[in-house]
């Protein structure tokens, strides 16, 4: 039985302004001291936090469980932080390792090299190429660290972003300052940024990611990436909204799952009219939950049309904020505030707000 992921997963080490490799210079040490300096760096708080974990004792009481939990918090943000910088510099030795190899072979003969060329090029057969070794390399680490092929690919996406691009989040994940929750989100919303702005959301972000909770850094980052992206947010709304879809599967035990992805104001707008119609249900005698209600009139609407209304379609209910001086300043560039969902382009907003039926200034 195949269940799909519920959305696409866009991330790609492409949309990063990573250097091509060999010219990674973090994975690349001058000399001994630096090594055993990034060694330290990367594994020294690690190291230290289980020892203070292992030589507080035995749990005597709540403030030593709160204690210890805060201890085991910070040692699994410097194991994700050690995890990325080992795959990180391992793959990147992988690649100067195998081109030095091939540098020292005998010279193929003409119809070795002919063989080769076409094996490269009709079949995609390249042995030196970087997507061979990094798929290589991520094979070798699932089995290392029992993971599936598809977290360890985009554990080494995190990895290379920390290692290469976001090299401050990675120093503050090893010292145990943020989470891993955090670290990953800041490298994920860097894409397709340049590298001064990929500083500037650090800066901002870094301070914040120290004391508040991840969704807070997931929302920061997902608003600065919006602003900061040089493609407008229309174009990004308009390329993203081509990939709409339907999707179904069958789970267990006589079960199915639908699935649509679509803009966000309009699975709101379906979202609160579902549950606008299953709030005025309230018969005393039904032992459904609301969760059973509601599914069942999410159901209804395609199969009978909604309650009542002989098959015609609610209003869509929905509340956006549009600022004014942004709308008129900057219209294709500009971003609207989506209620229980964030930013949505100018442009989508004020077709919303064409048919709305109140407004508050």
């Amino acid at each position: 039985m195949s269940i799909p992921a519920y959305l696409e997963d866009r991330d790609g080490e492409h949309r990063l302004p990573l250097r091509p490799s060999g010219t990674r210079e973090e994975s690349h040490r001058t000399s001994s001291e630096e090594a055993e300096r990034e060694h330290q760096t990367f594994l020294g708080t690690l190291k230290q936090t289980a020892l203070e974990l292992f030589d507080a004792g035995p749990i005597n009481g709540p403030t030593d469980a709160l204690e210890a939990l805060k201890k085991i918090q910070r040692l699994h943000s410097s194991t994700e932080a050690a995890i990325a910088y080992i795959m990180a510099d391992g793959v990147e030795h992988v690649s100067e390792s195998f081109n030095d190899l091939i540098s020292t072979e005998h010279p193929h003969s003409a119809d070795e090299e002919t063989e080769a060329a076409k094996s490269a090029t009709c079949y995609g057969v390249d042995r030196g190429s970087e997507q061979i070794i990094n798929s290589n390399f991520i094979a070798e680490s699932s089995v290392a660290l029992r993971e599936s092929n598809r977290k360890v690919s985009k554990r080494m996406f995190h990895a290379k972003g920390l290692r290469h691009v976001c090299k401050n989040t990675l120093a503050a994940l090893a010292a145990g300052e943020i989470t891993a929750k955090a670290a990953h989100d800041i490298v994920k919303f860097c894409q397709d940024l340049s590298p001064d702005q990929i500083s500037l959301m650090e800066q901002i972000l870094l301070p914040m990611a120290k004391t508040a909770p991840d969704e807070a850094i997931y929302q920061r980052a997902r608003r600065l990436h919006d602003r900061l992206n040089p493609d407008s947010a229309e174009n990004r709304q308009r390329n993203a909204l081509a990939a709409r879809n339907v999707r179904m599967w069958n789970d267990e035990d006589g079960m199915a799952t639908l699935q649509l992805h679509h803009s966000a104001d309009v699975i709101h707008s379906i979202n609160n009219s579902i549950k606008h119609v299953a709030s005025q249900l309230t018969d005393p005698k039904d032992s459904r939950t609301q969760a059973q209600v509601e599914a069942d009139v999410f159901a209804d609407v395609y199969l009978n049309g909604w309650p009542g209304k002989e098959g015609m379609p609610l209003k869509p209910r929905v509340s956006i904020t549009i600022p004014a001086v942004e709308m008129l300043a900057s219209p294709s560039r500009g971003l609207a505030e989506l209620e229980g969902y964030g930013p949505i382009p100018i442009g989508v907003a004020l077709k919303i707000a064409a048919d709305a039926p109140s407004f508050q200034r």
